[in-house]
């Protein structure tokens, strides 16, 4: 008797790892594919932290996908997604021949990415490609955003004599309070040599 119930409980054991290991075998032949999209579309959510951050994801976004920054503002707006999410449940949607509601609640009802692409027969390769395309285009216009604001920067400096923004011209000759040539009341330079 106790050689049985060792035996049952040794088959029992056994059952339950080899089922363990099978599920965390299933699990990794797609978490590749599927943590790649996660860490792109985490990246592009942190991109989407500031207001001129969102407005450049949204344009990135339109010109990959096609889909106007209108649409995917109500999109956002209508289901809370994060903007990497958002991206992702568009492509599906362009993939998959479904329309982006459906996946969005293919989504909702708890359905991964993953899972969606694999039970529509499309590969998530494609659709990590596309988002890291999105990510360098938000990193390009980060890039000529600040380009442009640094030129603009450097043109009032030269506008104003290279005296940088709040010079006055007679801080930049001499220091002189009245303008720095001696005119004026309070001058420097007017009251030299007087006792």
């Amino acid at each position: 008797m106790r050689t049985t119930m060792r035996w049952l409980a040794l088959a029992a054991l056994s059952l339950g790892l080899v089922i363990f290991l099978a599920g965390a075998a299933g699990a990794s032949s797609e978490s590749k594919e599927e943590k790649e999209l996660n860490k792109q579309a985490k990246k592009i959510d942190e991109d989407a932290r500031t207001p001129e951050g969102r407005e450049r994801v949204i344009r990135a976004f339109s010109e990959q996908l096609g889909v106007s920054g209108e649409t995917l503002r109500r999109q956002r707006e209508q289901t809370r997604m994060g903007f990497g999410q958002l991206f992702i449940a568009n492509a599906l949607a362009q993939s998959t021949g479904k329309s982006f509601d459906e996946i969005a609640a293919e989504f909702r009802s708890g359905k991964g990415f993953g899972k969606i692409a694999n039970e529509s027969g499309v590969k998530l390769g494609p659709i990590v490609s596309d988002l890291k395309r999105a990510g360098e285009a938000v990193e390009r216009s980060k890039r000529d955003e600040a380009r442009a604001r640094a030129k603009r920067r450097e043109r009032i400096t030269d506008e104003k004599g290279g005296r940088g923004v709040g010079g006055s011209r007679g801080e930049s000759r001499g220091g002189s309070i009245g303008g720095g040539k001696g005119r004026g009341t309070g001058g420097s330079q007017g009251r030299k040599g007087r006792p």
